[in-house]
């Protein structure tokens, strides 16, 4: 079980490395998700929620992104941490 009141986010890379190691994504793919952060776009990271925990298919069934579940993680955990990848994004990203 993950201990959440010991992780801390200083540093947007942490963000990337986060989405990466537990959500599978490409290095391109997790610097998106931290322009989104900075950006304060809500709507594409309540999409980029969906794709940390559930993984992303193209059309053809290949896997894009394999997302935390398939990775090991729970759904409450994942989500877990990506609620808390969004309480860092509003103080780092001012």
């Amino acid at each position: 079980m993950y201990n959440f009141k010991k992780i801390v986010m200083v540093y947007q890379e942490q963000v990337m490395q986060i989405v990466r190691d537990i959500g599978g994504y490409s290095l391109g793919r997790s610097d998106l998700v931290r322009r989104a952060m900075s950006k304060k776009k809500h709507d594409v990271m309540e999409e980029e929620r969906k794709n940390f925990i559930y993984g992303l298919e193209d059309e053809s069934g290949n896997i894009i992104i394999e997302g935390a579940i398939r990775r090991g993680v729970s759904e409450d955990v994942a989500n877990k941490l990506f609620d808390l990848m969004m309480d860092f994004a509003s103080y780092a990203f001012v």
